[in-house]
């Protein structure tokens, strides 16, 4: 039996108003020839456009790229001006503004719950927890969730154009860098539940302060409808008229509706429940949110566990690799004060009789107080068996450490793993986390497995 296409030619007609071909039929949308796959929709979006808000097109006009799409296969090109291709194009005045309509219909697919999910940190692994606990209800084929980190205002309506017929659910992650961002890419997805995972110190240089922050990432709730429901931390708690708050740790004595005791078992509303076997402090902070989340959309909480303690930490973001008889805690992918704190706690905290080691990088983003949060990371370094630091911010932490400092690097092309290596003895935990363009980038992490499987540490 044939697959139902992602879009037809009648479906484009109507949204669009112009003429397409009713033979049409497109399995998936791109943005990029390069990774077009055969039977796309690909959309020739024009390089530098204000209206990206925070996504790269690297000043590459899709246009020029179009015809190449269509030797890849492309079902069809949305372009601005006619290649000649006959029924294979669909010409409209404004590619861009083409791909928000196709969002806003795919949006009207799903009668079911719709997520939309900020914070400051944990964004995509909050996404994944989520999934899963929604696939546990409704089936795995059934849940449409963003890809990657495609959150900005390229992805979001990328993401949801993507979104299959008959989805019985659907989770969108949206993110920000400037002000005035969230807002319209929340009417866009118009969830029912909009969750603020957290609200943290980070895009200080674009904002300004934690309370401008706060502002943006509350703003998520501008897309909800009468029915809709905001699901915050309580101590950031707006006068939303429906509202379900959890515990983020940071309002002493502040009244939650779900909330974590130090056992790891919740409070609340879903009284009882053990989120232990989710494992580090950061997965069940998470977790806690994404229960309220499914209380705010009365879905069953039970079943959600099992299936997000199964799902895996996403590669950078905490993901355990063992390599030549070390374990690699790969934290590589973004690093704030918050998630550094938690993930060197883990770290201390984690079994093994092993040395416990630390390659950290500098923290971007924080403003004027990036100073602070550095000098700040000193108390919680303590009880470590090496650190080793990267990056100009990091240079004075260095100093004050003096001898309990490793080794200490400039820039990623000066870091050398060496002296790094040399200190991982079998059975050592090593953990790499630091802002993305220091060890991510520069596949920092791969580069310390491959040497140490060479080296050939047989596991102890």
């Amino acid at each position: 039996m044939e697959t139902q296409p992602l879009w037809t030619g009648p479906e484009l007609s109507s949204l669009w108003g112009i003429p397409c071909d009713s033979a049409l039929r497109c399995t998936g949308i791109s943005l990029d020839s390069r990774s077009l796959v055969p039977g796309d929709l690909f959309f020739a979006l024009q390089g530098q456009d204000p209206r990206f808000h925070g996504a790269s097109s690297q000043g590459q006009d899709g246009q020029r790229f179009a015809a190449h799409a269509l030797e890849q296969g492309a079902a069809a090109v949305v372009v601005r001006e006619s290649l000649g291709a006959g029924p294979r194009e669909i010409v409209v005045p404004d590619p861009f503004e083409a791909l928000w309509t196709l969002a806003r219909g795919a949006r009207r697919r799903c009668s079911g719950p719709v997520f939309a999910l900020t914070g400051s940190s944990g964004k995509t692994t909050a996404k994944a927890l989520l999934t899963a606990a929604l696939q546990a209800h409704f089936g795995a084929g059934a849940v449409h969730a963003t890809e990657g980190s495609l959150n900005n205002h390229l992805g979001v309506p990328l993401s949801l154009a993507r979104l299959p017929h008959g989805s019985a659910a659907a989770v969108f992650e949206l993110g920000m860098s400037r002000p005035g961002e969230i807002a319209p890419l929340s009417r866009l997805v118009q969830p029912t539940v909009a969750l603020v995972l957290n609200i943290l110190p980070v895009h200080l240089e674009g904002l300004g302060s934690l309370a401008a922050i706060a502002e943006e990432k509350l703003s998520i709730a501008a897309g909800l409808g009468p029915e809709g429901v905001l699901v915050c931390p309580a101590d950031r708690s707006p006068g939303h008229p429906r509202k379900v708050t959890f515990e983020d740790h940071r309002g002493p004595g502040a009244s939650a509706d779900f909330a974590r005791d130090e056992a790891g078992v919740l409070r609340g509303h879903g009284a009882g429940i053990d989120l232990t076997p989710l494992g580090a402090e950061h997965r069940q902070r998470s977790a806690t949110a994404i229960l309220a989340c499914l209380h705010a959309a009365e879905l069953p909480l039970a079943p959600a566990v099992p299936a997000m303690a199964a799902v895996p930490a996403p590669r950078g973001r905490g993901s355990r690799l063992e390599a030549g008889g070390c374990v690699l805690i790969d934290e590589s992918y973004n690093a704030n004060p918050e998630s550094m704190g938690l993930a060197l706690r883990d770290l201390l905290a984690a079994p093994g009789q092993g040395h416990k080691l630390a390659l950290l990088a500098d923290m971007l983003e924080l403003g004027e107080e990036a100073p602070a949060f550095h000098a700040a990371l000193e108390a919680r370094l303590a009880g470590l068996d090496g650190v080793f630091l990267l990056g100009p911010l990091m240079q004075p932490l260095a100093e004050r450490l003096g001898p309990r400092c490793s080794g200490w690097w400039p820039s990623t092309d000066a870091l050398d793993l060496a002296p790094i290596l040399a200190a991982l003895s079998p059975g050592a935990q090593l953990l790499v986390k630091g802002s993305n363009r220091f060890f991510w980038q520069a596949r920092t992490v791969d580069r310390l497995r491959d040497a140490l499987e060479a080296r050939g540490i047989l596991p102890t």
